[in-house]
């Protein structure tokens, strides 16, 4: 295997790919911390699996990443390996090439720049990602992950609040305003993030899509970590014969950098409570107030 590639945007590229490989994965999985790269004439794809997420990114050979393959190939490296090797190479084209259980790095305007990483031998291989959707929706990607920030910290950690150990995003069409509600809750207490306005989503008809809360760290830090205006995600139901596990798949279009986080696990989750009914309840000892009100109050008292 050999190639070249721009070494910002490889480690660009390769980052949102090392938060998956090494974290929130089964614990003693096999392919934990490891990433795999396949060189192909037209694209270069970079993959990890940690049991509950698996994600692929790919560079094309059209964009301002100026990848050129040389000779086709795969090779599995350790995550934090390869992404240290690219942060502290200086800027611009590298020359990649696997030589006997090594992956060489060399920088082309400077050859005296290499770096040298141990090659593993084993090939990340996550179940395959679906073609048929259940549901689908597009949202403004500054919105998600603003949403997906207020709530991520509340779903339950006990093992028997198994039906709260996730968040519901749904989605209100009324006339020409949306509504994106991100939820989550441990049943006594929730934490609801409701945005309204025009064109925060797209989709055909309104979603509910239950989210396992294992991965909403690795959702929040891939999306913040990509430059892009939205976000893709829709639902994939079972398919065994195919490979197809249920997934919520997450797409995003990154430019030079095309990126796929599919989530598994989500068929633990079926029914999530109505929350309109415990929003709109008249609760007997109700303690309202404004947030911006009250974080002023609170800056105001640590004074």
């Amino acid at each position: 295997m050999k190639f070249n590639v721009d070494s910002r945007e490889l480690a660009k590229a390769i980052g949102p790919v090392k938060e998956v490989a090494t974290k929130n994965c089964v614990k003693e999985f096999d392919y934990c911390g490891f990433l795999t790269i396949k060189a192909k004439k037209h694209k270069l794809e970079i993959m990890a699996y940690g049991g509950t997420a698996s994600i692929t990114t790919t560079i094309s050979n059209a964009g301002t990443a100026n990848y050129k393959c040389k000779r086709e190939g795969v090779v599995t490296v350790y995550a934090t390996d390869i992404f240290d090797a690219l942060e502290t190479m200086d800027a611009g084209t590298v020359d990649i090439k696997a030589v006997s259980g090594e992956l060489v790095i060399t920088l082309v305007s400077n050859k005296s720049i290499k770096r040298s990483i141990e090659v593993v031998d084993a090939v990340v291989r996550p179940p395959n990602v679906g073609t048929k959707f259940v549901q689908s929706v597009v949202v403004n990607k500054r919105i998600f992950v603003k949403a997906l920030k207020s709530v991520m910290f509340a779903p339950a950690t006990e093992e028997k609040m198994l039906p709260y150990q996730c968040m519901l995003i749904e989605t209100f069409t009324k006339g020409k305003d949306n509504t994106i509600r991100f939820s989550a809750g441990s049943g006594g207490r929730f934490a609801i993030k409701a945005i309204s306005g025009k064109h925060i989503y797209e989709t055909d008809e309104d979603v509910q899509i239950i989210f396992p809360k294992y991965n909403l760290s690795n959702i929040y830090k891939v999306l913040s970590s990509v430059r892009c205006d939205s976000v893709l995600v829709r639902t994939v139901g079972q398919n065994s014969s195919k490979n197809i596990p249920e997934q919520i798949m997450i797409e995003l279009d990154a430019g030079d950098v095309e990126i796929v986080l599919s989530i598994f696990g989500s068929e633990s989750f079926t029914k999530y409570p109505n929350l309109t009914n415990i929003i709109n309840y008249q609760y007997p000892n109700r303690i309202y107030s404004d947030l911006k009100v009250l974080t002023h109050d609170i800056g105001k008292e640590k004074l």
